[in-house]
């Protein structure tokens, strides 16, 4: 039976690739992606650099410790796939619809495919959701090869709270569909609570599990503010930023946020501060951004 391959890839380095995405890539005969040439770059850099690491580290596993010679050698040949190339089917938000129908066909044929986006985890902000939808209906098997994505990523180094958070994906380009969302999050917070001003905010340095405490034992008031004050993230692409930053102003003021750019790349930033000051620093923005704050 064919299976649908739901791949992660690298953000930003390379080296962030898992060993199973390596041998999903290398070895299926499907690969439905956003842009061809980004995917077989990424399987031109896994070939040329990857191979054997990721064998090596196999061989490392628990699971392989005692692997004889013959298996380390088909699992070689099962990472390295076939010399040919497979075929890239270009899967776009712009062409979900058409496409989802031939990738099912082709998985109903009997062959694997691999879902992958640019960068990242396929679904988070990007093409997918019809093509599991009826991938579903039709009974078909799906598994996720997980890895990277930014706004896990993000929210682990921004120093906010993980718990709970809510991700929003893109802000809407036209500004007042931006501000009218950005206004309905905050009353979606808000409304629980007494006015902004009265509102205490958890510290980021709170200790949400006390030693010898279960989890019915805790101070029910430290949940409910952690559920009334979560971490709200954002995508951003550079074009965009100041004018995203300034709707933020505009609707919570001038409050703290973090902005993460270029997320495990060579110019990887996070930058911690006022809204405002955030404008100043990001005057001339390069890259793509994830932008975290408190609502």
């Amino acid at each position: 039976m064919s299976t649908l391959y739901i791949v992660s890839t690298p953000i930003g380095n390379i080296e962030d690739v898992t060993i199973r995405a390596i041998k999903i890539l290398m070895s299926v005969p499907v690969i439905a992606c956003e842009d061809t040439r980004v995917t077989g770059q990424l399987r031109k850099l896994i070939r040329e650099h990857f191979l054997n690491v990721a064998i090596l580290a196999e061989n490392r596993h628990a699971e392989l410790v005692s692997a004889s010679s013959e298996n380390q050698n088909q699992t070689l040949n099962q990472v390295q796939g076939d010399e040919e190339t497979p075929l890239f089917i270009s899967y776009r938000d712009e062409n979900e619809e058409l496409k989802t129908s031939e990738i099912i066909e082709i998985l109903e044929s009997g062959k694997d495919v691999a879902l992958v986006s640019d960068a990242g985890t396929p679904l988070i902000s990007d093409p997918g959701f019809k093509l599991i939808r009826v991938c579903i209906k039709r009974n078909i098997t799906i598994t996720a090869v997980p890895g990277p994505t930014s706004i896990i990523t993000a929210l682990t180094l921004s120093g906010l709270p993980t718990q709970p958070f809510w991700y929003f994906g893109y802000l809407p380009e036209k500004e007042g569909k931006r501000k009218k969302m950005l206004e309905r999050i905050k009353k979606m917070f808000s409304s629980h609570s007494e006015s902004d001003s009265d509102r205490e905010k958890p510290a980021l340095s709170a200790d949400r599990n006390p030693v010898g405490k279960s989890e019915n034992q805790r101070d029910p008031s430290q949940s409910l503010r952690m559920t009334l004050f979560p971490t709200i993230c954002f995508l951003a692409s550079p074009h965009r930023l100041s004018d995203e930053l300034t709707s933020i102003r505009n609707v919570f003021g001038d409050i703290e946020i973090v902005v993460a750019r270029e997320l495990t790349k060579l110019h990887e930033e996070v930058y911690r501060g006022k809204v405002s000051d955030a404008l100043t620093h990001f005057s001339n923005p390069k890259g793509e951004f994830v932008i975290l704050f408190q609502a």
